[in-house]
């Protein structure tokens, strides 16, 4: 995901695998500012630990469940929840901290693709530095997380669902225009250089979820 910012160009991005029960598990997650790095997440399941934060100031703690990142999180609960209270296991980069997630109520939105029905989750961490998680799925939809809003501190992350197309046909908004500059930075450089994206050529413009 890439947003811009009075001159800021943020990148976030998270690579993993999915499961064959369906569970997203993500392999690592970065974030970064105008290509500089500024927090990092690296998931080692084997040995159980997870290693985040600065890139000159690591830390390690031990993990014993799945945990998740700013974008895996929503993604998880869309594909996981039930309705009834889930707790996950979740970093923002800088932080490691549980969150206890509830439905809130069905809420209808107003987005940058329309009017959508969802259902809204709301989730709390448990740490000493607390920050608030919200979570809109749209249940026509797939359970398609038609925004996400985190808030640490005085950081705040929200993005907002403005199309939405599944297998090509497009369910929701309209086509979005993909910039030439968009399509360039979709898939980072180091990815584009292992073996198994040599064949990789840029999606045809769908639309998504862009940044806010």
């Amino acid at each position: 995901n890439t947003s811009s910012f009075v001159g800021f160009k943020f990148r976030m991005a998270t690579e993993g695998e999915i499961t064959p029960d369906g569970t997203l598990k993500p392999a690592n997650y970065r974030l970064s500012m105008n290509k500089k790095l500024l927090r990092f997440a690296d998931f080692d399941y084997a040995s159980g630990t997870l290693s985040y934060g600065k890139p000159d100031r690591p830390r390690t703690v031990r993990i014993t469940e799945n945990i998740y990142d700013h974008l895996s999180m929503a993604y998880q609960v869309a594909v996981s929840f039930t309705g009834e209270p889930m707790t996950l296991y979740f970093t923002t980069g800088a932080s490691f901290s549980m969150v206890d997630l509830t439905l809130s109520g069905e809420e209808m939105l107003k987005l940058p693709g329309g009017p959508l029905k969802t259902l809204h989750v709301q989730g709390k961490s448990r740490d000493s530095t607390p920050f608030e998680v919200d979570i809109w799925l749209a249940p026509e939809q797939r359970n398609f997380p038609a925004k996400i809003r985190i808030i640490r501190k005085s950081e705040s992350v929200e993005l907002s669902l403005k199309s939405l197309s599944f297998e090509g046909e497009m369910r929701y908004g309209k086509n979005v225009k993909v910039t030439a500059e968009d399509e360039e930075s979709s898939v980072p450089q180091e990815w584009l250089d292992r073996p198994d994206f040599k064949d990789y050529k840029p999606a045809e413009p769908v639309g998504g979820m862009p940044g806010a």
